[in-house]
């Protein structure tokens, strides 16, 4: 395998580990497109907010979400198998520490919700 493709595969392995830390900022942005459109925060069970730019917005984090959920960690896995034969600790352990650090902050958000957005966004 040439460093190219090397570079690519490590590449990806550092957007599999940061990726929930890139959708926890997806998802604040969309905290504030909600806040900017209703002109207040939504109050969960009540409020049904409804453009084509959020809509397409909240689909992004969807997706995001199930990406960094569903895909990452398996995908990280079998990159960091397939680039096996140029293994760097250093490599590695970055990217397992942005991985839990990432998943760290989205937790620490979701429970220090003060404004009820992601009851809103479960809801």
């Amino acid at each position: 395998m040439n460093d190219k493709i090397r570079k690519i595969i490590t590449a990806i392995q550092y957007f599999c580990a940061c990726s929930p830390g890139i959708n926890l900022i997806l998802f604040l942005l969309l905290g504030y497109h909600i806040r900017l459109g209703l002109g207040h925060w939504p109050t969960p069970l009540f409020e049904d907010y409804s453009t084509f730019l959020f809509e397409a917005h909240l689909t992004v984090v969807d997706i995001m979400w199930l990406f960094a959920a569903v895909i990452a960690g398996p995908l990280w896995i079998v990159l960091a198998i397939v680039n096996y034969r140029k293994f760097r600790w250093k490599t590695l352990l970055v990217s397992i520490v942005c991985y839990l650090v990432s998943w760290g902050m989205v937790y620490v958000v979701w429970c220090a919700d003060a404004n009820d957005f992601v009851t809103w966004y479960f809801d």
